[in-house]
């Protein structure tokens, strides 16, 4: 009886141990976490600040993108296609496009001249692209 109640007496103390040391573990791993969590969240209110940053700088571009190219109007086609496909696999495309001014050439005529130079200089620099290689 006596081994018996020794043994009750130690086996407590050991549990009392290994639930003080878990306690230990759990706030440890708990404050861990907190400053992490912390450290993660102020990294992403970092980059939600530069990306408002940058989707402003978007917006007033793209709202001054036809004064920029005023004196360019045989080109301004081909320049505003250049100029929105630069975001090709971007999500910011669909907002951009949506405040970019239309395409407008004047008449047909002029749209057929804007087409056939953009086809003349895309079929020169394939060819030169050839030569190259």
């Amino acid at each position: 009886a006596q081994a018996t109640d020794a043994c009750l007496a130690c086996s407590d103390a050991h549990e009392q141990e290994v639930f003080a040391r878990l306690a230990v573990t759990k706030v440890d791993a708990h404050l861990r976490a907190s400053t992490e969590l912390a450290e993660k969240q102020a990294f992403h209110t970092q980059v939600e600040a530069h990306l408002q940053e940058l989707v402003a700088e978007q917006k007033a571009m793209d709202k001054n993108f036809k004064k920029e190219f005023a004196d360019a109007e045989p080109f301004y086609s081909k320049i505003l296609h250049l100029y929105r496909s630069r975001f090709a696999n971007s999500s910011l495309v669909a907002a951009s496009t949506s405040e970019m001014p239309a395409e407008r050439p004047r008449n047909s005529r002029q749209l057929s001249h804007i087409n056939s130079n953009s086809r003349q200089s895309d079929i020169a620099g394939s060819e030169q692209l050839q030569a190259v290689h």
